[in-house]
C-alpha cells in the first residue's frame, strides 16, 4: 500500500541548519501538486526545477540525480513513464537522505545569529576583524544553545581590543594576564588625569577610561570563569555577555584599531 506524500513526514518546517526553513516548505508544496493528478500535469518540468533547486540547496544529491533522470524520461517522451509512481519513488528517496541528516532547530530570535556579516556594526568590521570572527563564533554558539561557548568565543573577541588599548598607553601586552594589563592601563589613565590637559585630553581620558570600566567588568563577570572552567551559564547569560561585548567592541572601533602583527 502505498504511503500519502502528506505522511510522509518529509518537512519540518521549523528545521534549519544554516539553510531558510522555506526550502522545506517548499520541497513539500511542489511535490504534493506533482502528486495530485495520474497524468503527467502541465507545468511539471517547471516544479521539477523548482524541486531540484530546493534540494541543491539541502545538499540532497541522489534526490537530485534521480530528478534529472525523470526530467530527461519526460522530455523523452518515455510511453513507460508511470509519472505519480515517480513522485512517490521519489518522495521517499528525500525522505530516506533528510532522515540521514540532523537539523537543529533555531528559535526566530536567534536566527540572526547564524547567518555571517549581517548583525555586526561596520565599524567593528573594520577596525578589530579578528574580533569579526570571534564574534560570529560567539553569535553562532548562542543560536544553537552552547552559552559557554558562546561566552568563550566572546572573551577571545575582547582580546585584540585590550591589545589595542594597551598600545595606546604603552602598555605591555603579550603573554600577560588581564588582570595586570588592566590595572597598568588604568594606572597610566589616571596619571593623565593629574597633568594639565585639554579639552581633547579630557575628552579622551573619559573615552578610554569608560572601555578600562567595561573590561574589569568582563573580566571579574565572565572571563576568570569560563576561561578556566569554574562556571556553566545559562542562554541568557550568554545574549547579555554578547550584547555587552558588542558594545564594547563598538565603542573602541570610535577611536581604536587592531594592532597588526
Amino acid at each position: 500500500m502505498k504511503t500519502p506524500l502528506r505522511e510522509w513526514g518529509v518537512i519540518n518546517l521549523l528545521a534549519i541548519l544554516k539553510h531558510d526553513a522555506s526550502a522545506f516548505w517548499h520541497i513539500s508544496r511542489i511535490l504534493e501538486r506533482l502528486s495530485s493528478g495520474g497524468r503527467v500535469p502541465a507545468g511539471e518540468k517547471m516544479n521539477l526545477k523548482k524541486l531540484a533547486q530546493n534540494c541543491e540547496r539541502l545538499d540532497l544529491r541522489t534526490s537530485l540525480d534521480q530528478i534529472v533522470k525523470l526530467v530527461e524520461r519526460i522530455t523523452a517522451n518515455d510511453r513507460e513513464l508511470n509519472f505519480t509512481s515517480a513522485i512517490e519513488n521519489l518522495a521517499s528517496v528525500i525522505h530516506s537522505e533528510l532522515k540521514a541528516r540532523v537539523f537543529v532547530y533555531v528559535p526566530a530570535e536567534r536566527a540572526k545569529y547564524v547567518a555571517r556579516d549581517t548583525w555586526a556594526d561596520v565599524s567593528v568590521h573594520l577596525s578589530f576583524p579578528s574580533s569579526i570572527k570571534e564574534l560570529y563564533a560567539a553569535g553562532r554558539c548562542y543560536a544553537y544553545g552552547e552559552p559557554d561557548a558562546s561566552i568563550y568565543h566572546a572573551m577571545r573577541a575582547l582580546e585584540p581590543c585590550l591589545e589595542a588599548l594597551a598600545v595606546q598607553f604603552g602598555v605591555e601586552y603579550a603573554h600577560r594576564n588581564w588582570y595586570n594589563i588592566i590595572n597598568e592601563i588604568e594606572a597610566a589613565i589616571r596619571q593623565v588625569s593629574k597633568s594639565k590637559r585639554t579639552e581633547q585630553e579630557r575628552e579622551d581620558e573619559h573615552f578610554y577610561g569608560q572601555i578600562a570600566a567595561q573590561f574589569v567588568f568582563v573580566k571579574d563577570g565572565w572571563r576568570n570563569y569560563v576561561m578556566h572552567s569554574k562556571e556553566r551559564y545559562s542562554d541568557r547569560e550568554a545574549e547579555r555577555t554578547l550584547s555587552n561585548v558588542e558594545g564594547i567592541l563598538e565603542l573602541a572601533s570610535r577611536k581604536l584599531k587592531e594592532v597588526k602583527p
